[in-house]
């Protein structure tokens, strides 16, 4: 299992005055933006945004390569990091969500919401399902370029 979802990009400033972020691992997440600190907040989003469609559509999470030189690391937000990681770990069990209903003591419905990938839930409940799954939940903080 990937863990994890810092994904390297490159930010290239164009003629027209915008800054152009993709990313090679996730060819189909690209922006721009006019200033660096909306550029970033634009790449965190669309970052986010491509992932969800690769879940959605049952396609796999690649793997978040290192930054190579020119390269800065660009991390999806918490919650989603972790929703993903669930996901991936009930791997398509057919008993997924009656596993963490039962784990948990939540209602199925709610377990199922877990389960979702156009939901948000909160990252403790998250980290709680993983678990059921053999999993940890665990934070890293690095620099942005760092590999």
């Amino acid at each position: 299992m990937n863990g994890a979802r810092a994904y390297p990009a490159r930010f290239v400033p164009d003629d027209d005055g915008f800054i152009l972020v993709t990313f090679r691992d996730v060819p189909e997440a690209h922006t721009n933006a006019r200033d660096p600190a909306s550029a970033r907040a634009m790449a965190i989003d669309v970052l986010a945004t491509a992932l969800w469609f690769r879940l959605r559509d049952g396609q796999p999470i690649p793997r978040a390569s290192r930054a190579r030189k020119g390269e800065d690391l660009v991390a999806i937000e918490p919650a989603i990091a972790l929703k993903i990681a669930l996901i991936e770990a009930a791997g398509g069990r057919r008993d997924a969500a009656a596993h963490i209903a039962r784990g948990l003591a939540i209602d199925p419905k709610e377990a199922r919401r877990l389960l979702d990938p156009t939901g948000i839930e909160e990252g403790e409940r998250l980290a709680q399902a993983l678990e059921l799954f053999g999993r940890c939940a665990m934070v890293t903080v690095t620099e942005r370029g760092a590999a």
